[in-house]
């Protein structure tokens, strides 16, 4: 299904990055396709496109928060900063992916992403 996520993002939200893209489309890689990261353009505000999708039935999430931002990590290095993996985290969120995902449903989702990202860019 991440053919299908590949192509429709490219084709109804092209300012989407693709994080995993180029690894997918590598005939010497494989992939378990378990997750659908993708990268917001800059400025975008995440938490309004998440909330946009999740008002039309889609759920997202964050799946990759910066580890130097962990408690674990801020124990022994407090004072770290990471200002491109931030960056990242700002603009990361993982859209759905599992097997009862239907190319129409990966439509759906880039289609609603795509809006989203007009709705919110307008303030709306």
């Amino acid at each position: 299904m991440t053919q299908a996520y590949f192509a429709a993002l490219t084709a109804q939200a092209p300012t989407v990055g693709l994080p995993f893209h180029r690894l997918a489309n590598d005939p010497g890689t494989t992939s378990a396709h378990h997750i659908m990261p993708v990268l917001l353009p800059p400025g975008s505000d995440r938490d309004a496109i998440a909330g946009f999708l999740s008002e039309a039935g889609i759920q997202t999430t964050m799946h990759y928060p910066p580890a130097h931002r962990m408690t674990f990590y801020r124990s022994f290095l407090p004072e770290q900063d990471l200002p491109v993996t931030d960056a990242f985290a700002r603009r990361q969120i993982t859209l759905p992916l599992h097997p009862g995902l239907s190319e129409a449903d990966v439509a759906h989702v880039a289609r609603t992403l795509a809006d989203a990202l007009t709705h919110v860019a307008r303030g709306g």
